[in-house]
């Protein structure tokens, strides 16, 4: 079984193929769209994007084009090549290769982050919002986009089928910046 592993959602760039081989590309940038495509070839080194059982997407929440970019790419390889196609959230990619509870966070601007808690069964004990910086109780390990640290096993496991494909959406967890300008003009 083939798994390519994809997350943009946060200034992470992340890409793993999980098999027979196992690789992995793990670089800290702000330029994921330019280079995601790249990333992808050289981590699939040889191995046919038809070859692929499944694509694992990182969802969000993060930032609203981070998302959209991993998204859309992991969108278009399963539709085009009739892969299947799976969503996990990009705070249980960043926190999962460590143990027990853990809070993480990620950086979402203007004092605030999106957060959750997961439990050392990698359960939520406290859901994905976005959060207040200073409202944010931490739990055990306090994992922020700095400690980024995967673990394949473990997404594989927690990534759900999403039975359709195009109605697939990022879980951007509050409104772009342009809809809260705009509902400020009304």
């Amino acid at each position: 079984m083939n798994s390519l592993i994809i997350d943009t959602a946060t200034s992470n760039l992340y890409v793993g193929l999980y098999g027979k081989e196992k690789r992995e590309f793990l670089e800290k940038g702000k330029n994921h769209a330019q280079v995601l495509m790249k990333k992808i070839d050289e981590v699939l080194n040889g191995i046919k994007i038809e070859d692929l059982d499944e694509i694992i997407v990182g969802v969000g929440p993060g930032s609203y084009t981070g998302v959209r970019v991993g998204v859309v790419v992991a969108k278009m390889f399963a539709w085009t090549k009739n892969i299947t196609l799976k969503k996990v959230s990009s705070l249980f990619i960043q926190c999962s290769g460590y143990e027990g509870i853990r809070s993480v966070s990620i950086d979402a601007r203007r004092g605030n982050a999106f957060c959750a808690i997961y439990d050392s069964d990698d359960s939520l004990i406290l859901d994905e919002a976005l959060r207040p910086n200073n409202e944010f109780t931490k739990a055990g390990l306090d994992i922020t986009e700095n400690e980024y640290k995967p673990n394949m096993e473990k997404i594989i496991e927690k990534a759900e089928v999403v039975k359709d494909v195009h109605s697939l959406v990022p879980n951007y967890l509050r409104k772009t910046e342009a809809e809260r300008n705009k509902l400020h003009e009304d």
